[in-house]
């Protein structure tokens, strides 16, 4: 496990719903503080906000056509089969897929996981179907139950800064290590908001965080 060496960018894109309407609470501002928490120097990272299928649909195409974004963060509302945005538009599974399937299919696309942070979208049957469709992705990661803002907050910050701490030759190595740090101090919250990483290894898909072995 090496721990990674500073560069002026993450590789991450956090795209953000507004929230609530009297409101302006973002997941911006933990972000930045897990970007700034390492020794050797901070780093930056990507921001849009999108409120409407629409919109969201479009800073998808533009970040991960941006050759240095590895990690894309959709954070929103959402229910079991869709993703939520303020304006009362849905995003459908499928939608999804065609757009991730859409925006990869381009000459030096650098994306190689995709955190949903959204209530109840991140089942293991709905991530298994994305990434099962999408695959020039290595893994992706959310949460199968409705989740508290201020909880599934901090666990994304830690999984975050986790995930950007460590330089491993592989993506599958990369998460590998972020999971096996996460689960041992927050195993409690992973369990409680059903929070999964499907891994896909050749043929194979698992979830990191199989609750049914631990």
């Amino acid at each position: 496990m090496k721990i990674s060496k500073r560069h002026q960018h993450s590789g991450l894109a956090l795209i953000e719903c507004t929230w609530f309407k009297h409101s302006d609470v973002s997941l911006r501002p933990l972000i930045y503080t897990a970007t700034q928490m390492f020794d050797d120097g901070p780093l930056s990272f990507h921001y849009e906000m999108a409120n409407s299928r629409v919109a969201l649909f479009e800073a998808l195409d533009r970040v991960i056509r941006m050759r240095e974004i590895k990690y894309v963060y959709i954070a929103s509302h959402g229910s079991s089969g869709e993703l939520e945005c303020y304006n009362g538009d849905v995003v459908s599974i499928a939608d999804l897929i065609g757009k991730l399937s859409f925006a990869l299919d381009t000459r030096g696309v650098s994306l190689t996981g995709l955190h949903l942070s959204a209530c109840s979208f991140g089942s293991r049957e709905n991530l298994q179907k994305i990434l099962n469709s999408v695959p020039k992705l290595s893994w992706i990661s959310g949460y199968s139950e409705e989740v508290d803002w201020l909880g599934s907050a901090s666990l994304d910050m830690q999984f975050i800064y986790h995930l950007l701490k460590y330089d491993e030759p592989t993506p599958a190595q990369q998460i590998k290590v972020v999971t096996d740090n996460l689960t041992g101090h927050l195993a409690g919250a992973i369990s409680d908001f059903g929070f999964s990483v499907l891994l896909r290894t050749g043929k194979t898909v698992s979830d990191l965080f199989d609750r049914e072995k631990r």
